[in-house]
């Protein structure tokens, strides 16, 4: 698809690599109801998938052509976002193949509502992801407003690496189709955007050693989620990390920039 690099489609976990539009992304970017996408991506993104992310319903013209999106009923909104709250509940306790009637069951719906919002399995796990990453997103957000910016930077990153560690098997759960790389580098850009706006706040604040980057940022943290450690011994790290990230006596060069990567 159009917009978006062949690095990004070819990821098998949207943590994987560096999106390669991040850079691209300003404080700016586009957002929805859902998740902010790439400036640079949006007009690129077909309209169903935009859909998905968004939780929008496309409008077709009269050739049956999908060419733009239009908000749901009130109502139809309300029970796509239990359906989705549900599901995320109970994937988080039971994995991915809880049962789907289960889902309409606890959200208090019909199962020819779960379907209508969501023909398949896939396309509700992709609603589930997107709305993990919305949480992220809007809890970067609140701590914009956080009075230290350097314990608000060091508490998203928690947040970020316990979604990494946590939801691993939701991610890999995603379809391997055309639109998982789309989707990825939406994810990719979002998560890069909310942490580079906490990032740079820090850094402002003196919080952060001049010679690093949110990149390197995310890096880090996606090293230390991945390593299969329980949530206690994840906290540490990150509080050890923290002690090599804070602003001293001397800057280290950023290792990604160096080449050496992560």
């Amino acid at each position: 698809m159009s917009g978006v690099s062949s690095s990004c489609s070819r990821s098998s976990w949207p943590w994987s690599k560096r999106c390669p539009c991040s850079d691209s992304v300003s404080p700016m970017a586009q957002r929805s109801s859902a998740l902010s996408i790439c400036s640079s991506n949006t007009g690129d993104l077909p309209v169903y998938v935009f859909a998905k992310l968004t939780g929008m319903s496309p409008e077709s013209n009269s050739q049956g052509r999908q060419v733009g999106l239009r908000p749901r009923r009130a109502d139809a909104a309300r029970n796509r976002a239990v359906l989705v709250q549900t599901a995320r509940s109970l994937f988080d306790k039971h994995g991915v193949d809880v049962p789907l009637d289960q889902i309409a069951k606890r959200a208090g719906v019909g199962n020819a509502t779960l379907y209508r919002h969501f023909p398949s399995r896939a396309e509700l796990i992709v609603a589930v992801y997107a709305s993990e990453v919305e949480a992220l997103r809007q809890a970067s957000d609140d701590l914009l407003e956080d009075p230290d910016p350097g314990q608000a930077l060091t508490s998203w990153l928690l947040l970020f690496v316990r979604h990494i560690a946590t939801k691993q098997d939701l991610a890999l759960a995603l379809p391997d189709d055309n639109e998982r790389g789309v989707l990825f580098g939406a994810w990719h850009a979002t998560m890069h955007d909310a942490a580079s706006q906490l990032f740079a706040r820090a850094r402002e604040a003196g919080a952060v050693r001049a010679g690093i980057t949110t990149t390197d940022m995310l890096a880090l943290a996606r090293g230390i989620a991945l390593t299969g450690l329980p949530s206690t011994q994840l906290e540490a790290l990150l509080d050890m990390a923290r002690h090599g990230y804070q602003a001293g006596d001397e800057d280290p060069p950023s290792p990604i920039r160096r080449g050496r990567g992560v």
